[in-house]
């Protein structure tokens, strides 16, 4: 009996040893599966797995400050002044894109067509039914109803949010005045919901509703989700040719001449007849100084998923990031081992751990 007690006792600790090893992050509930699926595909063993919770950039970005958490997500990309402030590293991981979705009787949503500026006015409150003549002009064969629209929005900091709140900004002079672009999206016309589930919720149950997910969600889900009218005229479905298209447009050899770049880049509205207007960056924050001593083993997990999960992505929803890209990330990733390195951190670990792939990697 004592052996039998020993014996589960040592179990017990050996589980809640491994569980206190995981990486644990916190922050954009878009980027959640595909965090998820490169856990479980690419980390080796449990040290490496990620604890990741999904509770929106707001709070992913406050707790990668506070050190709460061994990084944090968010689809709004920090500012150098910002990032340095808080002794934070930033990357993007994959690109995705917000996406509309409608709840009209007899109407799905893949068959409703809106632009910018229509999507701006529903949020501003200047357009307040379905049957506004805007809306049936870019659906004139569709019978639309005269039911109130109700648009439903992230009621905590979201950077979905912000990601539609951008994109909107650049095509409503007036949506950029009154609301701008804002994680912290309120419409006294509306309804929130505080996560995407809860967006999806209140959007099916609520006549003439109309919100915005996050395309991997919608894709994951099966939702159907309504088209778009880019800058080309061209009304566009979000799929993942439609973010790649994006994707390639944006113009990513701008951060090549920039010596410590922050990565920042802006994916919506972009010029291409086939892109989806709404697509963004998920980003990572990595604690550089103060409390890093998981710094090393989160670098090494991502520098793995950008070189291997590039199908995992797809299949989840996401586009990976272009090749310049990641030779960007790779160098600024040497930096930053050094950095930790010289701090006692990287050598530290990689001493106790006996050198990873990735910090192997990094040394070379």
């Amino acid at each position: 009996m004592k052996k039998r007690t020993l014996w589960m006792g040592l179990m017990l600790a050996t589980v809640l040893s491994n569980a206190q090893a995981e990486l644990k992050g916190a922050g954009s509930s878009f980027a959640s599966q595909l965090y998820r699926s490169w856990s479980q595909s690419i980390a080796k063993a449990p040290e490496s797995r990620l604890d990741y919770a999904p509770v929106g950039s707001g709070a992913g970005i406050k707790a990668a400050q506070d050190r709460t958490v061994d990084f944090g997500a968010s689809d709004r990309p920090l500012n150098r002044a910002a990032l340095a402030a808080a002794g934070l590293a930033q990357f993007p991981a994959a690109i995705g894109g917000a996406v509309l979705m409608t709840s009209l009787p007899g109407i799905d949503s893949e068959k409703i067509k809106l632009d910018g500026d229509v999507v701006a006015r529903i949020y501003l409150g200047t357009i307040k039914k379905w049957n506004d003549p805007a809306i049936q002009a870019l659906n004139p064969d569709l019978p639309l109803p005269a039911t109130a629209v109700v648009p439903v929005f992230r009621s905590e900091s979201s950077g979905t949010s912000f990601v539609l709140t951008s994109y909107l900004s650049k095509i409503n002079a007036n949506f950029k005045t009154d609301i701008g672009p804002t994680s912290n999206l309120s419409v006294s016309t509306g309804r929130g919901g505080k996560t995407s589930t809860e967006i999806i919720k209140v959007v099916r149950e609520t006549a003439g509703a109309i919100g915005y997910v996050d395309y991997s969600i919608a894709m994951d889900l099966g939702l159907p989700t309504v088209q778009m009218k880019n800058q080309w005229g061209k009304f566009v479905k979000a799929n993942h040719d439609s973010l790649q298209l994006a994707m390639r447009a944006a113009d990513w050899e701008l951060m090549s001449i920039d010596q410590d770049p922050t990565f920042e880049m802006d994916l919506t509205d972009t010029g291409c007849p086939g892109c989806w207007p709404i697509a963004s960056a998920t980003y990572v924050l990595v604690p550089l100084k103060d409390q890093n001593t998981n710094s090393v083993r989160v670098l090494d997990f991502f520098e793995q998923a950008l070189q291997r999960g590039d199908e995992i992505a797809i299949k989840e929803g996401y586009v990976p990031l272009p090749s310049r890209a990641k030779n960007m990330i790779n160098v600024a990733m040497r930096r930053w081992y050094s950095s930790l390195e010289k701090s006692g951190v990287g050598k530290s670990q990689r001493k106790s751990e006996g050198g990873s792939e990735g910090v192997a990697m990094a040394s070379r």
